[in-house]
């Protein structure tokens, strides 16, 4: 049985979502639930998406932290720039 795997959410991730072979869409807060929806009415059964888009996640529906101020991801982003000496985000989103 072939799991799918999708990510949802802003176009800055799509990058590091493909090499981990995810399909991505782009969503926003006024649809991010009706996409998740259709996806797992098409067997999708792993989706990721961000804080931002969605609080809780549920069945199949991993939610990360994203990098809006404000966010926890904003702090992960920062202690990795401090430890690292760098912003390496930049390098993901070439």
């Amino acid at each position: 049985m072939n799991k799918k795997m999708a990510f949802v959410g802003p176009e800055a991730y799509y990058l590091s979502f493909s090499f981990l072979g995810a399909d991505c869409y782009c969503a926003d807060v006024s649809n991010v639930s009706s996409v998740i929806k259709q996806l797992k009415n098409e067997g999708f059964s792993l989706i990721f998406t961000t804080e931002d888009l969605l609080s809780e996640g549920g069945d199949g529906v991993i939610v990360l932290p994203g990098m809006v101020k404000g966010s926890r991801g904003e702090t992960i982003k920062k202690e990795i720039q401090r430890a690292v000496g760098s912003d390496i985000s930049s390098f993901l989103n070439e």
